[in-house]
């Protein structure tokens, strides 16, 4: 045992223990009183302590662990083969169906080997230790490869929310400087971009891969389900009567739609909405791929309820049409700049002079998108050209660029041309998409639905908000005492 009491000298003597190693520590700082007062709250304290300890365990599966605080076990942690499975130990085994595990490998970035576990978007945290990162066995917090993983969850989590993910990263030393901060929780890679590169699209794809659809588990589905008020029996008795019925018409084979691009698809809904018939919305399609029928319904003009074959599915019309006109938008910016209209009367606005200097920082995104916007006077803009699908949507173009505008003065400089493209198509996607209150006809319905299978991410809005969620079928057999 080496011992290391109040004489700063080290005492070593014989010990009679299991094989391992024992680290305690008492009265920390005692006579270093400049240290000591900077010490937070007990619990405080032993939460770090916990971090720390967890983190050498993820990377060290094959070590047993065990953790006590003022003689209270705070937690142990049995060796095992299975990386998972340690990952569980701390996290809860609860959330086994909520960890996706990667790994990937860039023998050209240095032998990189990118590996881990991503949490569904339904697991994200508010505070940015859900995100633990490790290299060649070591903790770390690097900013780059913090804004990876963030970025590979871009529209899938509000900003507000941190995804939990346990990245292991392995590289040829020689590829990374470690000396680069006093505690060495940052390096430098030889390769920065290409490290970011690889650990966003490692973490992409494999989420693109999974079904990210929540479903609601029993616990979250505590309060009663109220009887429908006699009020609204129309709604399956004689209203019925007013639905418009297109059997007639043939049904939808959904294998058709497999072969449509996204950019199609959202044609169909980039037109007005005063055009849509509000008394289609209840439909009956058939799925050619297993021949059963699904029912679909839109309730209180905002969302579409439907059924898979996992349970019941509640779409959020507006959240859903948004992601798929953010797809749409990026799809037809791979080709060039958007397809623009130069507007018979400019539309002239009043900004600060702060949102002038920021109007000329974004031109070159306003361009790409479609917008043309000149300085009219030392206080003024002039916004001549838009793109047509904001147009064709019927969107407010003063209202549109002076949010804009505002957003950008709240947030500050942009970091780069792709962030802020992006920014200014979330916005774009927003205003356009239809909306909370819309009634949507049939087709409308159908084609919506479809974009769930056909476009990516489709789980999410670009804000991160959940397009859908499910209610599985076996919660529905248990509330109703079936199970």
């Amino acid at each position: 045992a080496v011992v290391i009491d109040e004489r700063i000298a080290a005492l070593t003597r014989p010990a009679a223990a299991r094989p391992g190693t024992v680290v305690e520590v008492r009265t920390l700082f005692f006579n270093v009183p400049a240290r000591r007062k900077f010490l937070r709250s007990d619990s405080a304290e032993t939460s770090r302590v916990s971090d720390a300890i967890e983190a050498l365990a993820l990377t060290h599966p094959h070590v047993a662990f065990e953790f006590r605080s003022n003689d209270r076990l705070m937690f142990e942690l049995a060796p095992t083969d299975e990386p998972k499975k340690r990952m569980l130990d701390i996290l809860g085994a609860e959330l086994a169906p909520e960890l996706l595990e990667f790994e990937q490998h860039f023998p050209e970035l240095g032998n990189l080997c990118v590996r881990g576990f991503a949490g569904r978007p339904g697991i994200a945290r508010a505070n940015s230790r859900a995100i633990r990162i490790h290299l060649n066995g070591r903790p770390i917090m690097d900013r780059l490869v913090l804004h990876a993983v963030r970025e590979a969850y871009r529209g899938l989590l509000d900003s507000s929310r941190t995804p939990t993910v346990a990245l292991m990263l392995e590289i040829d030393p020689h590829e990374v400087d470690v000396n680069v901060h006093p505690a060495k929780s940052e390096v430098r890679f030889r390769s920065q971009q290409g490290i970011h590169s690889a650990v966003r699209r490692t973490i992409e794809q494999r989420l693109r891969a999974a079904n990210l659809v929540p479903t609601f588990v029993p616990d979250a589905m505590r309060t009663r389900v109220d009887v429908v008020p006699s009020a609204r029996a129309p709604l399956f008795g004689s209203g019925l009567a007013h639905t418009r019925d297109e059997h007639a018409h043939g049904r939808v084979d959904f294998s058709a739609f497999a072969a449509m691009s996204s950019s199609a698809i959202a044609d169909t809904l980039s037109r007005p909405t005063h055009e849509v018939d509000a008394h289609a919305t209840t439909e009956r399609v058939t799925d050619h791929a297993d021949h059963d029928e699904f029912a679909y319904i839109q309730l209180l003009d905002g969302f579409l309820v439907t059924e898979d074959a996992d349970g019941i599915v509640i779409v959020d019309q507006h959240a859903l049409h948004e992601r798929a006109m953010f797809a749409m938008f990026m799809q037809r910016l791979e080709a060039g700049p958007l397809e623009s209209q130069r507007l018979l009367v400019p539309v002239i606005l009043e900004r600060s002079a702060r949102e002038m200097t920021i109007l000329e920082e974004l031109a070159p995104v306003l361009a790409r998108l479609g917008m043309e916007i000149r300085a009219f006077g030392a206080r003024s803009i002039a916004v001549e050209s838009v793109a047509t699908l904001l147009l064709t949507r019927r969107v407010d173009v003063g209202e549109f660029v002076a949010e804009l505008l505002d957003k950008a003065a709240e947030h500050g400089s942009l970091l780069s041309f792709e962030a802020a493209l992006h920014e200014v198509v979330d916005m774009m996607a927003c205003k356009a998409a239809v909306k909370a209150g819309d009634a949507l006809g049939a087709r409308e319905i159908r084609d919506l639905l479809r974009m769930r299978t056909s476009i990516e991410r489709a789980s999410a809005c670009p804000h991160g908000r959940p397009t859908s969620i499910r209610i599985a079928r076996s919660e529905l057999d248990r509330r109703f005492g079936r199970s």
